[in-house]
């Protein structure tokens, strides 16, 4: 987050320069904190409103054989395989989605 932007500000910010995607927030599914970075990670429901996933920003810019930046795309029924961090967030979406 930069100083002064909202969790809200601050995801559809990141995703325009990091995926080159515009998104519509459907809502905030909750906050979940992580002992192993000592942060708050913030989960929302979003919808695509334009442009195609692709990487963009400082990290395309960094992309290479030794830093790779992927961007993955899974379907929602596959979650419970995911190895996703922070694992909290997994239960989180998973209590939203039912």
């Amino acid at each position: 987050m930069e100083d002064g932007e909202s969790g809200e500000q601050t995801l559809i910010r990141e995703l325009q320069e990091e995926a080159s995607v515009t998104v519509e927030i459907i809502k905030k599914m909750g906050e979940v904190f992580n002992n192993f970075d000592n942060r708050t990670h913030r989960v929302y429901l979003c919808k695509i409103v334009r442009g195609a996933v692709r990487l963009g920003g400082p990290e395309a810019d960094r992309h290479n054989d030794d830093n790779k930046y992927l961007l993955e795309w899974h379907p929602i029924t596959k979650l419970k395989e995911i190895p996703l961090v922070p694992t909290e967030a997994k239960d989180l979406i998973l209590s939203n989605l039912t």
